[in-house]
């Protein structure tokens, strides 16, 4: 990284060291002056790695310290609207502006990659010593993986650094791990500015593509154009802007075997491409259909892909595997591809276009529902009570010292309000298709959403007193709702003495009816239990009155 850069990046971290401070992280975690910089380094890239997230939302993934075992961040993605499991662990290397051209090392990779293989995959830790953190995530992971197919389970390994890229000898280590552990998904190495500064914006020049001489352009309030593209040109184009094109895209590269299916129509059979993919949605500023020597061309001015991410990234997969290799891009230039292209910079359109052509695999609250009108003014309430209601995860705002993400709320509202707290631990994206529209629309709802808040607040500071509860990692949902079984008045009135005792009564209350279930089921597992309709049930049958 080069030294402008990297001040761009001292910038951020100490915004993050701030932060860090203001939660009392670095005490709790005995973290040493020295060392509180690349500490928050490593804070800093999950959040970079998972679009934004908060600081109090990642912290649990910080494995980072002491006897951390070359696992700097242990980070599970699962949400049971899909079978799979991602497990992404992090080794990050923060050098200082003297050594910002050293790599990470050979000695370091190959410590990581012991570690990975002793402790991750093979699951043995006899005799190894781990700080709290890293066992804590670990009993986690083989909570959730305890009853799910191995064929399921996907390693992503991850070495951050803002100093120099590997070098050919390391990166060929990293490929013969992977190819050695079926496991293993991606490996990757971060350490450019895109990834640790950049913002994701398409160039303003306007871009040229070549388009099939047969187009269709209409205008019923919104200029469209269909037309149809080579996958070569689509490879190209991403090559020229890169991952800035699918940033209004609100499923980007999803970690399914869809892409694998793409890849096999593309290759095996590009000629029918067309008639098999879904094609492409663009949006963009401005467009205009040309004719230059000939040939048909549209010029478009800021062109996002909203829909077609997947296959716009696996045609430049394979174009970027075999550039050099003419006679493996050949069904590149053999596909074609349709694109819709709407030309409209209103939010509120925006939404409704990838509303409408992102209906089947996971949606997040913030991509797709963030022009919502009620909920904007329900932020501008969230404002005048001193709340941060955020509602886009790629924005960088101004956030206060409390703060919620939208999808966060919609959790809690449901568990508390609606009794359905398996929905909400099972799976964001179902709960936002079936429940977004009855909670975020409805009128004079803003006090409850807040009154929700608060009550998560204190819920949150008790867990903190009560870390050697493993159950409630998993229950926090389960835990709320029957605070307000137990205690209906504080869903109508705010006191923090009232939320306490329905805390403590109700975590006595979980305590009993998990260890029960333990004692009934050798396969417990706490993740399986609190997202099955049988842990509501339970709790209904014995306090519901």
């Amino acid at each position: 990284m080069e030294k402008l850069e990297n001040d761009i990046l001292e910038s951020r971290l100490k915004k993050v060291s701030q932060e860090l401070e203001r939660l009392g992280i670095y005490s709790k975690r005995s973290v040493l002056e020295k060392d509180k910089v690349s500490f928050a380094f490593v804070v800093y890239v999950l959040q970079r790695y998972l679009d934004n997230y908060d600081v109090d939302e990642i912290i649990d993934n910080i494995t980072e310290g002491g006897l951390d075992n070359a696992i700097d961040i242990l980070h599970i993605d699962n949400d049971a609207s899909s079978d799979e499991i991602y497990i992404n662990v992090f080794q990050c290397k923060y050098k200082t502006e003297k050594n910002l051209k050293s790599t990470i090392g050979e000695n370091d990779i190959d410590l990581f990659l012991r570690k990975i293989k002793s402790i991750i995959i093979d699951k043995d830790t006899s005799n190894i010593t781990m700080n709290p953190y890293l066992t804590k995530q670990l009993n986690l992971l083989w909570d959730i993986t305890k009853v799910t197919e191995v064929n399921n389970i996907h390693l992503n390994l991850y070495l951050a650094t803002n100093g120099a890229d590997i070098n050919e000898q390391e990166k060929k280590t990293l490929i013969q791990f992977k190819q050695e552990n079926s496991i293993i998904q991606d490996i990757k190495v971060f350490f450019n500015y895109e990834f640790l500064i950049g913002h994701k914006e398409v160039p303003v020049e306007d871009i040229h593509i070549p388009i099939d001489k047969n187009y269709i352009q209409m205008n019923n309030g919104i200029n469209t154009c269909i037309v149809s593209f080579s996958a070569y040109d689509i490879a190209k184009l991403y090559e020229k802007v890169g991952d800035a094109i699918l940033e209004k895209n609100v499923r980007k590269l999803i970690k399914s075997k869809i892409n694998q299916d793409i890849y096999n129509s593309l290759v095996a059979d590009p000629k029918m491409f067309w008639y098999k993919n879904n094609g492409l949605s663009i949006v963009c500023e401005r467009f205009e259909v040309k004719t230059i020597s000939g040939r048909k061309e549209i010029e478009i001015k800021r062109p996002y892909i909203v829909n077609g991410g997947q296959t716009t990234k696996t045609i430049y997969n394979h174009y970027l595997d075999n550039k050099n290799d003419e006679d493996k891009l050949i069904p590149l230039y053999e596909a074609n591809i349709i694109a819709r292209i709407y030309q409209t910079t209103i939010s509120e359109q925006i939404t409704d276009i990838v509303q409408g052509t992102n209906t089947q695999n996971k949606i997040t609250m913030y991509d797709l529902k963030s022009a919502n009108v009620n909920l904007k003014k329900i932020k501008d309430f969230f404002l005048e009570n001193n709340v941060s209601l955020l509602i886009n995860r790629d924005v960088e705002e101004k956030k206060l010292p409390d703060a919620i993400n939208s999808d966060t709320l919609l959790q809690l509202y449901c568990s508390l309000y609606k009794g359905i707290p398996h929905k909400a631990k099972i799976s964001i994206s179902k709960l936002i298709e079936d429940y977004y529209d009855d909670v975020y629309n409805t009128p004079n709802i803003h006090m409850d959403l807040l009154n929700t808040f608060k009550i998560f607040q204190i819920i949150k500071k008790k867990n903190k007193e009560n870390p050697e509860i493993q159950h409630l990692r998993h229950s926090s949902f389960s835990l709320l709702y029957l605070m307000g079984m137990l205690h209906p008045e504080i869903k109508n009135s705010y006191s923090e003495d009232k939320i306490i005792m329905a805390y403590d009564e109700s975590l006595a209350a979980l305590n009993k009816i998990v260890e029960k279930q333990k004692n009934e089921n050798n396969n417990f597992s706490n993740h399986n239990f609190f997202k099955s309709e049988k842990s509501t049930e339970i709790i209904n049958d014995l306090y519901k009155k």
